[in-house]
Protein backbone atom coordinates (compact mmCIF):
# COMPACT_ATOMS: atom_id res chain seq x y z
CA UNK A 1 0.00 0.00 0.00
CA UNK A 2 2.88 2.41 0.75
CA UNK A 3 4.39 1.85 -2.82
CA UNK A 4 0.92 2.89 -4.57
CA UNK A 5 1.07 5.98 -2.26
CA UNK A 6 4.06 7.24 -3.19
CA UNK A 7 3.76 6.15 -7.15
CA UNK A 8 0.31 8.22 -6.86
CA UNK A 9 2.32 10.68 -5.16
CA UNK A 10 4.62 11.19 -7.58
CA UNK A 11 1.95 10.94 -10.32
CA UNK A 12 0.42 13.11 -9.36
CA UNK A 13 3.02 15.68 -8.97
CA UNK A 14 4.31 14.93 -12.30
CA UNK A 15 0.13 15.76 -13.89
CA UNK A 16 0.62 18.74 -11.73
CA UNK A 17 3.72 20.01 -13.48
CA UNK A 18 2.31 19.60 -16.68
CA UNK A 19 -0.26 20.77 -16.09
CA UNK A 20 1.21 24.08 -15.32
CA UNK A 21 3.46 23.98 -18.39
CA UNK A 22 0.23 23.99 -20.08
CA UNK A 23 -1.54 26.67 -18.51
CA UNK A 24 1.95 28.31 -19.09
CA UNK A 25 1.29 27.95 -22.85
CA UNK A 26 -2.17 28.43 -23.36
CA UNK A 27 -1.27 32.03 -21.60
CA UNK A 28 1.38 32.85 -24.14
CA UNK A 29 -1.46 31.83 -26.80
CA UNK A 30 -3.90 34.12 -25.25
CA UNK A 31 -1.60 36.80 -25.18
CA UNK A 32 -0.91 36.52 -28.93
CA UNK A 33 -4.12 36.66 -29.72
CA UNK A 34 -4.55 40.14 -27.74
CA UNK A 35 -1.48 41.26 -29.55
CA UNK A 36 -2.93 40.56 -32.70
CA UNK A 37 -6.52 42.10 -32.23
CA UNK A 38 -4.63 45.23 -30.84
CA UNK A 39 -3.30 45.67 -34.48
CA UNK A 40 -6.01 44.45 -36.32
CA UNK A 41 -8.74 45.42 -34.55
CA UNK A 42 -7.87 49.46 -35.24
CA UNK A 43 -6.75 48.54 -38.79
CA UNK A 44 -10.54 46.99 -39.31
CA UNK A 45 -12.11 50.16 -38.07
CA UNK A 46 -9.88 52.15 -40.49
CA UNK A 47 -10.89 50.42 -43.52
CA UNK A 48 -14.89 50.80 -41.95
CA UNK A 49 -15.44 47.70 -41.88
CA UNK A 50 -17.70 45.73 -39.55
CA UNK A 51 -15.71 43.65 -36.60
CA UNK A 52 -17.47 40.05 -38.19
CA UNK A 53 -15.15 40.66 -41.10
CA UNK A 54 -12.19 39.85 -38.77
CA UNK A 55 -14.16 36.66 -37.64
CA UNK A 56 -14.21 35.35 -41.29
CA UNK A 57 -10.56 36.54 -42.27
CA UNK A 58 -9.39 34.64 -39.16
CA UNK A 59 -11.48 31.44 -39.96
CA UNK A 60 -10.01 32.03 -43.80
CA UNK A 61 -6.39 32.22 -42.54
CA UNK A 62 -6.87 29.37 -40.51
CA UNK A 63 -8.14 27.24 -42.96
CA UNK A 64 -5.25 28.20 -45.23
CA UNK A 65 -3.08 27.18 -42.12
CA UNK A 66 -4.80 23.60 -42.23
CA UNK A 67 -4.31 23.07 -45.69
CA UNK A 68 -0.52 23.47 -45.07
CA UNK A 69 1.80 19.93 -44.34
CA UNK A 70 2.08 18.80 -41.02
CA UNK A 71 5.96 18.61 -42.11
CA UNK A 72 7.73 20.05 -38.94
CA UNK A 73 8.09 23.43 -40.67
CA UNK A 74 7.63 26.24 -39.04
CA UNK A 75 5.31 27.83 -37.88
CA UNK A 76 2.53 26.33 -40.22
CA UNK A 77 4.01 22.89 -40.32
CA UNK A 78 4.38 22.32 -36.35
CA UNK A 79 2.61 18.85 -35.21
CA UNK A 80 3.32 18.83 -31.48
CA UNK A 81 3.18 22.31 -29.90
CA UNK A 82 3.47 21.51 -26.75
CA UNK A 83 6.43 18.85 -27.46
CA UNK A 84 8.85 22.03 -28.55
CA UNK A 85 11.43 23.27 -26.25
CA UNK A 86 10.20 26.74 -24.16
CA UNK A 87 12.92 28.65 -26.42
CA UNK A 88 11.51 27.29 -29.42
CA UNK A 89 7.94 27.27 -28.66
CA UNK A 90 7.99 31.33 -28.10
CA UNK A 91 9.75 31.75 -31.26
CA UNK A 92 7.89 29.61 -33.62
CA UNK A 93 4.47 31.43 -31.58
CA UNK A 94 6.31 34.69 -32.93
CA UNK A 95 6.74 33.66 -36.41
CA UNK A 96 2.94 32.11 -36.09
CA UNK A 97 1.65 35.67 -34.58
CA UNK A 98 3.14 37.86 -37.54
CA UNK A 99 1.70 35.80 -40.31
CA UNK A 100 -1.40 35.36 -38.77
CA UNK A 101 -1.12 39.16 -38.81
CA UNK A 102 0.10 39.92 -41.44
CA UNK A 103 -2.12 37.25 -43.49
CA UNK A 104 -5.34 38.74 -41.84
CA UNK A 105 -4.57 42.43 -42.60
CA UNK A 106 -4.30 41.07 -46.16
CA UNK A 107 -7.54 39.93 -46.43
CA UNK A 108 -9.31 42.61 -44.63
CA UNK A 109 -7.87 45.15 -47.60
CA UNK A 110 -9.04 42.43 -49.75
CA UNK A 111 -12.57 42.38 -48.42
CA UNK A 112 -12.90 45.99 -48.64
CA UNK A 113 -11.25 46.35 -52.23
CA UNK A 114 -14.23 43.52 -53.25
CA UNK A 115 -16.89 45.07 -51.47
CA UNK A 116 -16.22 48.62 -53.08
CA UNK A 117 -15.81 46.82 -56.43
CA UNK A 118 -18.89 45.53 -55.97
CA UNK A 119 -20.54 49.15 -55.31
CA UNK A 120 -19.22 50.32 -59.00
CA UNK A 121 -21.89 50.17 -61.55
Amino acid sequence: MKEFLIGFAAALVASSAAAQAVTARDKEWGAMYNRMNSIIDPYQAKLGLPRYWNTYCLDKTNLEEDAHPKDGSVPLGVVNWNALPEDQFKVTLHILEEYRTAEMMLCLADVKARLKAAERP
